[in-house]
């Protein structure tokens, strides 16, 4: 009982810090449509989920985008450059949600946003989760936004960025905050190999984890 407590810790632990390969997350976008696009895009550069729902278009300029921070939370508002994949959803979306403005009579200027009557409202935190589960789903994955935002770390980290470059991406006040979520990384790394060796599959914690809140 005792070591396969510390197994199933070791599944924990490694689905807790979960993140994709390059190669699943570009597969993500493959298969992903419409506004899941947009999402998968921003949070590709490291935003966190209250980041993108507080984006209006007006924080969208042709070569950056203001991203308002935490607040309280700790998060800080900065600006972010656009790459090459956040500008080609951008080119599409932009100008289709400006046709849904036209036929309405409230906007609450929110980048993503849905048609409630006669109004165009932000999403909600609830709503932008189902998009990426959506699209996780389609290559067969349990993805979260906090998932793609390490995601996002990892695969930056690897390109060769700075801790401090990482810092400024992810909108983290003190660079050790930053250094502590790339030591998470890794650990988490160690772990699911640790668990593979053991036989115990990562996906323990993550049944667990949908019997708990009724996710799938």
């Amino acid at each position: 009982m005792k070591t396969s407590g510390i197994m199933q810790r070791f599944a924990k632990v490694a689905t807790d810090q979960a993140r994709l390969t390059r190669a699943e997350r570009d597969a993500m976008f493959q298969k992903s449509v419409g506004q899941e696009r947009v999402v998968l895009a921003l949070l590709s550069r490291g935003l966190r989920r209250i980041e993108i729902l507080r984006m209006l278009v007006g924080d969208i300029t042709p070569d950056q985008i203001a991203i308002r921070g935490k607040g309280y939370y700790g998060g800080t508002s900065r600006h972010a450059s656009l790459n090459d994949t956040v500008r080609r959803e951008l080119e599409w979306y932009l100008p289709l949600r400006a046709q849904w403005a036209e036929t309405v009579t409230e906007d609450t200027g929110h980048l993503l946003c849905w048609r409630n009557g006669s109004r165009l409202q932000g999403y909600s935190s609830q709503s932008v989760d189902r998009l990426i589960r959506s699209s996780g789903s389609r290559i067969g994955k349990h993805v979260t936004c906090h998932m793609l935002r390490r995601t996002a770390a990892d695969l930056l980290r690897e390109r060769g960025a700075t801790v401090w470059e990482i810092q400024w991406m992810l909108g983290h006040r003190s660079v050790a905050t930053t250094e502590i979520y790339l030591e998470r990384l890794d650990v988490a790394g160690k772990l699911a190999h640790a668990a593979s060796l053991l036989g115990v599959p990562v996906a323990w914690h993550r049944r667990a984890y949908a019997r708990k809140t009724g996710t799938p």
